[in-house]
């Protein structure tokens, strides 16, 4: 379950934070230094967020996702499965967020903000539909409110179908972490991927200290966004 936060306890699908309605971003990132939580979250200290709830299911949603990534860029996938329940985090990988943040985006008409090409694409499409792109926003093209300060006499974009679900194969979301499984991991991936879009899969095998002195395979994706 995702922890109560100030000011986001009336998101929803029907109820979009602003930030997912910006076409670009309008800052570039905070280069401020990243400070550690004075109390420990399960057992550790993490990164601190501002905007990050202190507890976030394993389920967490796409657009919620894209929505706290987008409001603090310095937040990485490991930000996010630090304060994921230890019990369910083999529900969770970096490559996971990645692909809900994706699934939501195409779903919704949001652009990748890391990629001007997909900047572009949202910014033509919003013109077809009469809106300026120096306005910098997709209302009007993005579900959910026209024009907030008319309400609902503004008109409304619906959402898409099956806009709950982040269609993730449960092939590619599995919580077997074997050296093998990793390699069928990253074949399945790459089999899923959109044509023209390169998934770069990074596998960085880590030991570390701890009763068990196991050690931990750790997932990154990172979309190589040359080609959007």
């Amino acid at each position: 379950m995702t922890a109560s936060h100030t000011d986001q306890d009336n998101w929803s699908l029907e109820n979009l934070p602003d930030i997912l309605y910006i076409l670009k971003p309008e800052h570039g990132k905070s280069r401020q230094v990243v400070r550690i939580t004075a109390q420990k979250v399960f057992g550790k200290h993490i990164n601190a967020f501002s905007v990050l709830p202190d507890q976030i299911s394993s389920k967490v949603e796409g657009w919620r996702l894209e929505a706290w990534m987008r409001l603090d860029r310095r937040i990485t996938g490991q930000d996010i499965i630090d304060r994921v329940n230890p019990r369910y985090r083999f529900r969770l990988t970096s490559i996971d967020i990645e692909l809900r943040r994706k699934a939501f985006r195409e779903k919704f008409h949001v652009a990748c903000w890391g990629a001007q090409k997909t900047i572009n694409n949202i910014s033509r499409l919003a013109m077809a539909n009469g809106i300026d792109p120096a306005s910098n926003s997709t209302r009007g093209l993005t579900p959910g409110l026209i024009d907030p300060s008319k309400g609902e006499a503004g008109g409304r974009i619906l959402l898409p179908p099956r806009a709950a679900y982040d269609d993730i194969s449960d092939s590619v979301s599995h919580p077997n972490h074997s050296n093998s499984d990793i390699f069928e991991r990253t074949r399945l991936i790459k089999q899923s991927s959109h044509p023209g879009q390169i998934p770069a899969v990074i596998l960085d095998e880590s030991h570390r200290s701890n009763k068990t002195k196991s050690a931990e395979i750790l997932y990154q994706l990172h979309w190589d966004t040359k080609h959007l």
